[in-house]
């Protein structure tokens, strides 16, 4: 039997209402890990950190709390509510650079669903 969300998966949860774009797996373990920049500006996480954030960041998107998408300039994992996401395509379109939901990986399913409403859709995740 599970014993609930982790301290991680709780710092994750707690940080989402802040958010007004999607995050990259980096930027989730520096808040998490509470990590503040060095003399040189630089925020280090370490690989322990990072495999833990990203551990559950997954389990969080198993849940539906949150779904994620590859980033189109450095293609770094973001991540995000269903709410942020839609405000960020909603930008996207507006600027004429929409297209970028069919490279989302977790929650991609429950995100189109969210963003078609009442109409159909069907999934060309192949598994």
């Amino acid at each position: 039997m599970s014993r609930g969300m982790g301290r991680i998966q709780r710092r994750l949860l707690d940080s989402l209402p802040e958010q007004i774009k999607p995050v990259s797996t980096f930027e989730f373990a520096a808040i998490a890990y509470r990590l503040t920049p060095n003399a040189e500006n630089v925020t280090v996480v370490t690989e322990a950190q990072l495999s833990a954030a990203r551990r559950s960041l997954f389990r969080l998107a198993q849940a539906g709390l949150i779904s994620s998408s590859r980033g189109f300039r450095d293609r770094r994992q973001r991540w995000a509510t269903l709410e942020v996401w839609n405000a960020y395509y909603d930008q996207m379109e507006k600027a004429g650079l929409a297209g970028g939901i069919y490279g989302m990986r977790h929650g991609r399913a429950a995100f189109i669903q969210a963003r078609l409403g009442d109409r159909k859709f069907k999934s060309s995740t192949k598994r």
